[in-house]
């Protein structure tokens, strides 16, 4: 048991307003404390209220803000500094949250988890590390399919002695038991996100976890498919983009899952000739056509044409208008030079529907001449989502929530971009996981500081 640590309550106060013409569906909420560039994750509790991750601006820890549509007032639960959080997700009402931990100068992996009203009323948060783990760096959480009552974590990180990329199945059920997983045979792979999917049989259920990342110099993207009520049946397979596409994904690719039986992944993927990089979109069929023996690219779409190292794919997301179609919003970072960095968002088209080039929507936020760095997108409904990050001006947290039916207005700009589709091939079967051990969690109470600070509306 930690040691209770009692800490100040304060009250930020709050900014002038600076709003624009009201009116236009799309808003951004200005909140009164300062938070570093690119730690930003937003996530959905219901349809009113959003909880937002943040590292301090000096960095000496990290934040959740809890944000309610209907209120000017946020509650701040202020993590203690030996925590970095990396990685959190919400289920029922319950927040769940993963990174590093250093006690007495070790620095572990651990995964947490609280109530809503612990964390953010009582200060309070339960975790614990997770031997031989370096770091625990994204998870995703669910509940068993008979009982619905006890949940599993899964996640992605790195092994503290080898480095090698990890995966983390943690078991309410089973006595918090935790399994990590590794690729011993080929200590380049990489694994760089982990999705739930819906199997889209009749009862609409989440049935697998999927790790993507990359192998083989980056050459190869990984696909690994996991039961997640059954953690050892796995399926993997790999796509050689070289051998296709004569590129290279240098740098971390990003999923979600699409409709019916396909995910999307997203990589800056490099000319191996030109040196040029560009955006491509896969879309990976997770059950392949009939008669096949692996998963399936029936195409892809890719746009763009940078320079080494001018774009970052900061986030993406499916923005479902029903279980057959919507559309893959992706949250995007171009410099064209040093100090001018684009953020925006390309509305795409369902891709695996779409087979011609088509022009699609990019849209950024240009409020008062400022482009503002969004860095995590999140959604409660279809032509609806939320973007966190930082106003350039000020460092302080913001807040956009845009309805893609009224763009428009002082708020966004709206400008296109060709995008080309292209024809993929199949993808081949990799070497098994091997699971390599077997503990257990023993789950700690850690105190935490628990503020009151105001939002503002900055444009409306």
């Amino acid at each position: 048991m930690k040691k209770v640590i009692i800490l100040l309550v304060l009250v930020l106060s709050a900014l002038s307003v600076l709003g624009q013409s009201p009116g236009v569906q799309s808003v951004v909420r200005e909140i009164d404390n300062t938070g570093s560039i690119y730690t930003q994750k937003i996530a959905v509790l219901n349809t009113d209220t959003t909880i937002i991750l943040s590292q301090a601006a000096n960095g000496s820890h990290y934040d959740f803000y809890l944000v309610d549509e209907n209120s000017n007032v946020v509650n701040q639960a202020a993590i203690p500094s030996n925590f970095v959080v990396n990685d959190f997700k919400i289920l029922d009402n319950m927040v769940y949250f993963c990174g590093e931990v250093t006690q007495e100068r070790v620095t572990s992996g651990y995964v947490a988890r609280a109530s809503v009203n612990d964390l953010f009323f009582y200060s309070n948060f339960d975790w614990d590390s997770i031997k031989t783990t370096r770091s625990i760096d994204k998870i995703q959480v669910y509940k068993d399919t008979t009982s619905k009552q006890f949940v599993q974590i899964v996640g992605i990180g790195k092994a503290i002695a080898s480095g090698l990329s990890i995966f983390v199945h943690c078991d309410e059920g089973n006595s918090w038991n935790y399994d990590i997983y590794q690729n011993i045979y080929d200590p380049t792979e990489v694994f760089d996100d982990i999705i739930l999917k819906d199997d889209y049989s009749t009862s609409h259920t989440f049935q697998n976890v999927f790790v993507i990342g990359r192998v083989d110099n980056e050459n190869k993207i990984v696909v690994r498919k996991f039961d997640m009520y059954n953690i050892s049946n796995t399926e993997d397979y790999y796509y050689d983009i070289n051998a296709t596409l004569n590129k290279t994904a240098p740098y971390p690719l990003v999923a979600d899952s699409l409709i019916y039986k396909h995910i999307a992944v997203a990589g800056i993927l490099q000319d191996n000739i030109t040196g040029n990089e560009e955006t491509n979109i896969f879309a990976v069929d997770i059950v392949g056509p009939s008669g096949a023996v692996a998963f399936f690219v029936p195409f892809i779409q890719t746009y763009g044409n940078y320079n080494k190292g001018e774009a970052v794919i900061r986030d993406l997301l499916f923005d479902a208008i029903n279980d057959t179609g919507g559309n893959l919003l992706v949250l995007e970072d171009i410099s064209f030079i040093p100090s001018n960095t684009l953020n925006s968002i390309y509305i795409l088209s369902d891709p695996i529907s779409t087979y011609l080039s088509y022009t699609a929507d990019m849209i950024y936020s240009d409020i008062n001449g400022i482009n503002y760095p969004f860095n995590s997108l999140s959604t409660f409904q279809y032509h609806n989502f939320l973007a966190a990050g930082i106003n350039l001006n000020n460092a302080k947290i913001d807040i956009w929530n845009a309805d893609r039916n009224v763009l428009g207005g002082n708020c966004n700009m709206l400008i296109n971009e060709n995008i080309t589709v292209h024809t993929g091939d199949l993808l081949q079967p990799i070497n098994p996981l091997i699971r390599i051990f077997t503990d257990r969690i023993l789950w700690n109470v850690e105190n935490d500081n628990n503020l009151e600070i105001q939002i503002n509306v900055n444009c409306n």
